[in-house]
């Protein structure tokens, strides 16, 4: 989708759209030849970026997809914006295509037979890959400037960081709550915590504690998210390594494991209930 912008292939980009495509807009509805001819009016000169924070996903039948990303290029915020991802079956074969798409909720600063064994997640996000990778690395080697470099990912999760490191260190339990997706899940090495549960254990964490992050690597995923490794160290912690994904467009961690689990942890003064924290 973004080397089809970029380059204005009109082609590329209606192959990407079901015939009878329509989406319904904050200020009217557009078929697939409005689409095209309203991506294909953006000057090729301009600083266009167009990124996608992959949200959900779900059948809604056998050949029918429901999605819903985070949209930013289009307008000076990010939009939610959800479609429905169809499989075509054609003498040439299968092929995915958005049969429709719509905003669901307005906001006045808009610029208004499938293997079973894949999931919806999978065949979305095999989707969004396809309309974003090559574009990042095309442009990566043309004059046109990418929406997101390697540095901007490591700024983002800085950013990020401070302000988890606030709450933390202000025991501000709604700050850090609204830090974490709604669907969070932290793969441990005894077991696996929602939301809710993350929270109780980071709750259980003495007043003494003092976290700290070291930021050892982050790079942008095919979904427009940014997956990063840090060193998380405290007062009462040996240091452990863990890895996390974040949205920069919802602004909350999505997902987050440790990757190397020891037989044995020693602590240095042990202060939750065994695992302690998250081990």
């Amino acid at each position: 989708m973004t080397e089809a912008m970029e380059t204005k292939d009109s082609g590329a980009i209606a192959d990407l759209f079901a015939e009878d495509f329509l989406f319904k807009g904050c200020e009217g509805d557009y078929d697939k030849s409005k689409i095209v001819a309203l991506i294909g009016k953006v000057p090729v000169e301009s600083p266009f970026s167009f990124s996608f924070c992959f949200k959900s996903a779900k059948y809604h039948s056998a050949d029918n997809i429901f999605f819903s990303v985070i949209i930013s290029g289009f307008g000076p915020t990010p939009v939610e914006a959800q479609f429905v991802l169809s499989i075509s079956r054609k003498k040439t074969g299968k092929k995915l295509e958005l049969s429709e798409g719509s905003v669901p909720a307005c906001k006045r600063t808009h610029f208004h037979g499938l293997v079973a064994q894949q999931s919806a997640d999978e065949m979305v996000e095999k989707f969004v890959s396809r309309m974003t990778h090559i574009g990042r690395s095309s442009s990566a080697q043309g004059n046109t400037q990418v929406s997101f470099q390697q540095s901007d990912a490591e700024v983002v999760v800085m950013s990020f960081l401070k302000k988890l490191t606030a709450g933390l260190e202000e025991k501000d339990a709604e700050q850090i709550g609204n830090l974490f997706g709604d669907d969070f899940l932290f793969k441990g090495c005894r077991g696996t915590y929602n939301k809710a549960e993350t929270l109780a254990k980071i709750n259980q964490v003495p007043e003494a504690a003092n976290f700290n992050f070291a930021l050892k690597s982050a790079n942008w995923n095919k979904n427009g998210q940014i997956e990063y490794t840090v060193t998380i160290s405290g007062a009462l912690l040996v240091d452990f390594d863990a890895q996390f994904v974040y949205c920069p467009y919802l602004q909350v961690l999505k997902s987050g494991r440790i990757p190397s689990c020891p037989a044995k942890r020693m602590f240095a003064n042990p202060c939750l209930d065994d695992p302690p924290l998250f081990r």
